[in-house]
Protein backbone atom coordinates (compact mmCIF):
# COMPACT_ATOMS: atom_id res chain seq x y z
CA UNK A 1 0.00 0.00 0.00
CA UNK A 2 2.53 2.55 1.15
CA UNK A 3 6.19 2.80 -0.33
CA UNK A 4 8.31 3.34 2.50
CA UNK A 5 12.21 4.45 1.84
CA UNK A 6 14.79 6.70 3.18
CA UNK A 7 14.03 10.54 3.02
CA UNK A 8 16.28 11.94 0.40
CA UNK A 9 17.80 15.12 0.14
CA UNK A 10 15.60 15.99 -3.07
CA UNK A 11 13.02 15.10 -0.77
CA UNK A 12 13.95 17.36 2.03
CA UNK A 13 14.34 19.96 -0.58
CA UNK A 14 11.24 19.77 -1.91
CA UNK A 15 9.48 19.65 1.46
CA UNK A 16 11.02 22.72 2.32
CA UNK A 17 10.06 24.43 -0.89
CA UNK A 18 6.31 23.70 -0.56
CA UNK A 19 6.23 25.24 3.36
CA UNK A 20 7.64 28.29 2.32
CA UNK A 21 5.72 28.32 -0.42
CA UNK A 22 2.62 27.80 1.35
CA UNK A 23 3.86 30.22 4.16
CA UNK A 24 4.32 32.95 1.29
CA UNK A 25 0.03 32.81 0.96
CA UNK A 26 -0.09 33.10 3.91
CA UNK A 27 2.02 36.18 4.78
CA UNK A 28 0.65 37.21 1.31
CA UNK A 29 -3.19 36.88 2.54
CA UNK A 30 -2.40 38.67 5.85
CA UNK A 31 -0.31 41.80 4.43
CA UNK A 32 -3.78 42.33 1.97
CA UNK A 33 -5.63 42.17 4.33
CA UNK A 34 -3.80 44.82 7.03
CA UNK A 35 -3.79 46.81 3.84
CA UNK A 36 -7.55 47.04 3.36
CA UNK A 37 -8.01 47.63 6.83
CA UNK A 38 -5.56 50.26 6.88
CA UNK A 39 -7.56 51.88 3.15
CA UNK A 40 -10.62 51.47 4.95
CA UNK A 41 -8.86 53.99 7.54
CA UNK A 42 -7.66 55.87 5.23
CA UNK A 43 -10.58 56.71 3.79
CA UNK A 44 -12.12 57.82 7.31
CA UNK A 45 -9.43 59.74 7.95
CA UNK A 46 -9.76 61.51 4.30
CA UNK A 47 -13.70 61.53 4.85
CA UNK A 48 -13.23 63.52 8.44
CA UNK A 49 -10.65 65.59 7.08
CA UNK A 50 -12.68 67.06 4.37
CA UNK A 51 -15.71 67.16 6.60
CA UNK A 52 -13.59 69.40 8.74
CA UNK A 53 -12.35 71.52 5.65
CA UNK A 54 -16.08 71.83 4.79
CA UNK A 55 -16.85 73.32 8.57
CA UNK A 56 -14.17 75.97 8.16
CA UNK A 57 -15.01 77.22 5.01
CA UNK A 58 -18.66 77.16 5.82
CA UNK A 59 -17.87 79.05 8.94
CA UNK A 60 -15.13 81.57 7.10
CA UNK A 61 -17.96 82.59 4.23
CA UNK A 62 -20.75 83.03 7.35
CA UNK A 63 -18.15 85.61 8.56
CA UNK A 64 -18.20 87.25 5.25
CA UNK A 65 -21.81 87.16 5.17
CA UNK A 66 -22.41 89.15 7.83
CA UNK A 67 -19.11 91.43 7.78
CA UNK A 68 -21.09 91.97 3.65
CA UNK A 69 -24.16 92.30 4.69
CA UNK A 70 -24.67 93.86 7.49
CA UNK A 71 -22.38 96.68 6.27
CA UNK A 72 -24.02 100.25 5.64
CA UNK A 73 -22.02 100.86 2.84
CA UNK A 74 -24.16 101.01 -0.27
CA UNK A 75 -22.13 101.66 -2.64
CA UNK A 76 -22.02 99.70 -6.32
CA UNK A 77 -18.51 98.43 -5.09
CA UNK A 78 -20.22 96.86 -1.94
CA UNK A 79 -23.07 95.49 -3.58
CA UNK A 80 -20.89 93.88 -6.88
CA UNK A 81 -19.01 92.50 -3.77
CA UNK A 82 -22.13 91.35 -2.48
CA UNK A 83 -23.27 89.74 -5.74
CA UNK A 84 -19.65 88.23 -6.29
CA UNK A 85 -20.16 87.06 -2.80
CA UNK A 86 -23.52 85.15 -3.40
CA UNK A 87 -21.59 83.10 -6.59
CA UNK A 88 -19.35 81.89 -4.38
CA UNK A 89 -21.72 80.76 -2.32
CA UNK A 90 -23.51 78.91 -4.31
CA UNK A 91 -19.76 77.36 -5.78
CA UNK A 92 -19.28 76.24 -1.96
CA UNK A 93 -22.60 74.63 -1.58
CA UNK A 94 -22.12 72.86 -5.56
CA UNK A 95 -18.89 71.12 -3.94
CA UNK A 96 -20.37 70.45 -0.75
CA UNK A 97 -22.98 68.40 -2.84
CA UNK A 98 -20.28 66.88 -5.01
CA UNK A 99 -17.67 65.89 -2.23
CA UNK A 100 -20.98 64.20 -0.49
CA UNK A 101 -21.36 62.30 -3.98
CA UNK A 102 -17.73 60.79 -3.55
CA UNK A 103 -17.29 60.36 0.32
CA UNK A 104 -20.49 59.56 2.37
CA UNK A 105 -20.98 62.34 5.10
CA UNK A 106 -22.91 61.54 8.31
CA UNK A 107 -26.45 62.02 7.92
CA UNK A 108 -26.36 64.91 10.59
CA UNK A 109 -24.03 66.79 7.91
CA UNK A 110 -26.66 66.12 5.40
CA UNK A 111 -29.51 67.12 7.22
CA UNK A 112 -27.53 70.66 8.29
CA UNK A 113 -26.58 71.12 4.27
CA UNK A 114 -30.03 70.91 3.05
CA UNK A 115 -31.05 73.15 5.42
CA UNK A 116 -28.69 75.52 4.43
CA UNK A 117 -29.19 75.43 0.67
CA UNK A 118 -33.07 75.61 1.80
CA UNK A 119 -32.96 79.02 3.56
CA UNK A 120 -30.45 80.38 0.56
CA UNK A 121 -33.08 79.54 -1.72
CA UNK A 122 -35.68 81.08 0.57
CA UNK A 123 -33.97 84.30 0.25
CA UNK A 124 -34.73 86.52 -2.94
CA UNK A 125 -30.65 87.67 -3.16
CA UNK A 126 -29.76 84.11 -3.34
CA UNK A 127 -32.48 82.99 -5.24
CA UNK A 128 -31.73 85.72 -7.99
CA UNK A 129 -28.43 84.70 -8.38
CA UNK A 130 -28.74 81.00 -8.80
CA UNK A 131 -31.12 81.83 -11.38
CA UNK A 132 -28.49 84.03 -13.42
CA UNK A 133 -25.54 81.87 -12.36
CA UNK A 134 -27.34 78.05 -12.54
CA UNK A 135 -26.18 76.95 -15.87
CA UNK A 136 -22.73 76.30 -14.63
CA UNK A 137 -23.54 73.58 -12.39
CA UNK A 138 -24.10 69.92 -13.01
CA UNK A 139 -27.56 68.76 -13.62
CA UNK A 140 -27.11 66.40 -10.28
CA UNK A 141 -27.01 69.77 -8.85
CA UNK A 142 -29.80 70.86 -10.38
CA UNK A 143 -31.72 68.19 -9.76
CA UNK A 144 -30.85 68.12 -5.88
CA UNK A 145 -31.89 71.28 -5.89
CA UNK A 146 -35.72 70.60 -7.64
CA UNK A 147 -35.29 67.92 -4.95
CA UNK A 148 -35.56 70.01 -1.76
CA UNK A 149 -39.10 71.52 -0.77
CA UNK A 150 -40.04 75.06 -1.73
CA UNK A 151 -38.47 74.57 -4.66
Amino acid sequence: MFDLKPISTGDLILAVQTAAIISGFFFSWRALKDSSRNAEAQLKIAQAQMFNQLVVQGRELQYKYMELYNSPDKSPEAERNRDLFLGTMWGYHASCFEVSRVLELPASVKKLFDHEVKAMLSQAEPRKKWEKISEMYSKEFHQYLSSLQGI
